[in-house]
């Protein structure tokens, strides 16, 4: 059922896409193989006339989640890289 749902809104997604000329997903997370990279590639897909800048992805990296709770809290995406990814994203459009 989930998956249906995300196929519902990936329309939504086009829409906002189009308003806003580009797109940041985060998600906590590995970078690869995770559902933001299905959504970027959906939205590139969708808007690739419409998207100024490329769709910019922050997730956690792809290694084994740390046991240990400062570690983990630095594996995880943090407003830092969030920041830095729509500043990337504003200087490339």
């Amino acid at each position: 059922m989930q998956s249906v749902s995300l196929l519902f809104r990936v329309s939504t997604l086009a829409l906002l896409g189009m308003k806003a000329l580009g797109a940041i997903i985060v998600e906590e997370g590995p970078r690869q193989g995770g559902w933001g990279a299905e959504i970027a590639a959906t939205l590139s897909d969708t808007l690739s006339d419409y998207l100024t800048a490329p769709v910019k992805r922050v997730a956690s990296p792809n290694t084994p989640v740390p046991s240990s709770p400062p570690m983990e809290n630095s594996y995880r995406p943090d407003a830092e890289r969030i920041v830095s990814a729509a500043r990337d994203l504003i200087g490339s459009a």
